[in-house]
């Protein structure tokens, strides 16, 4: 059975950005780093910048946090009403911090994974209940440039011993550079079915693609594509490095096809219990 579903469309009036600069962030920036001041010269380097940018990370996730979560309970509307102007506020904050959040996640898995001190917390993950939180954390990425995404699920999916929290890292990583590279009001496609033993997760776009060049190194860190069509895409150039490092991890494989003006289309199978 095949399940297809669209998600809704709306346009984000109030286009501005929240850049906090205020003495609050220089302080918790301050403490961390005389927190984390190596008490020797010896000290391993690598191993002081995870712990730096792990404490960053805590430091920033608690706040934007509880600020996704109060946002969410003003765009549901169920503490009262919100006039269209206010909806399109509230949805710009949503917006701009779940981006936040998904910057601070990389960061500290990345710098897990450079240290290979990342381990992954696999438990049974129903794909589904993946898919749907994957698509909540989106929306508002997704609103804010008009994008319509398609969902086809061909169900019934079958369950993964794996870590849920990376799953959903893997899939919105995928999604947001869709996004990135998609032109505003184009559309987006996620498909997920099981072939053989593997669950196949299809990510595709119809922006401005690759070129040969830059698929060799598209899952490079740092790595990012450069194109005067596009206004910048910001990001820190380590979303597809962290996706294909999480499912090798996992056991499974990515790949990506793509041409120059037909789109990219990102293909992860991920392996799944044997019966």
């Amino acid at each position: 059975m095949e399940e297809t579903r669209s998600t809704g469309e709306i346009a984000p009036a109030v286009s501005a950005r929240i850049t906090p600069e205020d003495a609050q962030y220089q302080d918790v920036v301050q403490r961390l780093f005389v927190q984390n001041e190596a008490p020797s010269t010896t000290l391993d380097h690598d191993r002081l910048k995870v712990n730096l940018i792990a404490n960053v990370s805590h430091e920033l996730r608690t706040p934007l946090s509880t600020i996704v979560g109060f946002g969410s309970i003003l765009d549901d509307e169920s503490i009262g009403s919100l006039t269209p102007l206010q909806r399109d506020c509230v949805r710009k904050i949503l917006e701009g911090s779940e981006t936040m959040l998904r910057v601070v996640s990389d960061l500290l898995v990345f710098s897990q994974l450079e240290a290979d001190a990342y381990v992954l917390h696999k438990t049974m993950v129903a794909p589904v209940e993946t898919i749907q939180a994957t698509l909540k954390a989106m929306q508002p990425v997704l609103d804010a440039k008009h994008q319509r995404l398609e969902v086809k699920l061909d169900l019934p999916l079958p369950a993964l011993y794996a870590d849920g929290e990376r799953l959903v890292q893997i899939l919105s990583n995928l999604l947001d550079n869709a996004s990135r590279f998609t032109p505003s009001g184009g559309q987006i496609a996620l498909r997920c079915g099981k072939e053989g033993n593997d669950l196949v997760i299809e990510v595709a776009d119809h922006g401005i693609g690759m070129a040969p060049e830059h698929l060799e190194r598209i899952f490079d860190r740092y790595y990012q594509i450069r194109d005067q069509r596009l206004k910048r895409t910001g990001g820190t150039g380590l979303g597809l490095a962290i996706v294909k490092r999480l499912v090798e991890l996992h056991d499974g494989a990515i790949a990506v096809e793509s041409a120059p003006d037909r789109g990219s289309r990102f293909i992860v199978r991920l392996p799944v219990l044997r019966p």
